[in-house]
């Protein structure tokens, strides 16, 4: 539950990206992290200056470049139910792989991707207790 001060939905943290083409990058959230929307503002011309999605528990905003602003790459960590299928829809949807899915000692399997925006998504889905086991 949200706190009096922060709108439903959202949480204490929640990244915002700043890209080039906001539109192809809600497709690729769409695509391969079954975003819902929650809020669409658009110029008056239809460009996209505001948007926030729900993926699973968390929100993500994003808003195209104003004046000052320009677009930038971040990078986000995003726990999904199925890392192996994520991958390959991330894959189909245009983004470049940076590691396939692995299985790491600290309990998540793993991998990451850029979109075409340029962001890197690490994209993971937690197995259990981190292996304590000295290598």
């Amino acid at each position: 539950m949200a706190a009096p001060f922060q709108p439903a939905n959202y949480r204490a943290v929640n990244p915002y990206l700043l890209v080039s083409d906001g539109d192809r990058l809600l497709r690729f959230l769409h695509d391969v992290f079954d975003a819902r929307d929650l809020d669409i503002s658009r110029n008056p011309q239809g460009r996209l200056q505001h948007a926030s999605v729900a993926i699973g528990d968390g929100t993500l905003m994003l808003g195209e470049p104003s004046g000052d602003w320009k677009a930038q790459p971040s990078s986000v960590y995003i726990y999904v139910p199925e890392v192996d299928a994520a991958y390959r829809r991330a894959v189909a949807a245009g983004a470049t792989s940076l590691s396939e899915p692995t299985t790491h000692a600290y309990g998540d399997r793993g991998c990451g991707v850029k979109d075409v925006e340029g962001n890197i998504w690490w994209i993971g889905t937690h197995l259990g207790p981190p292996n304590s086991s000295k290598a």
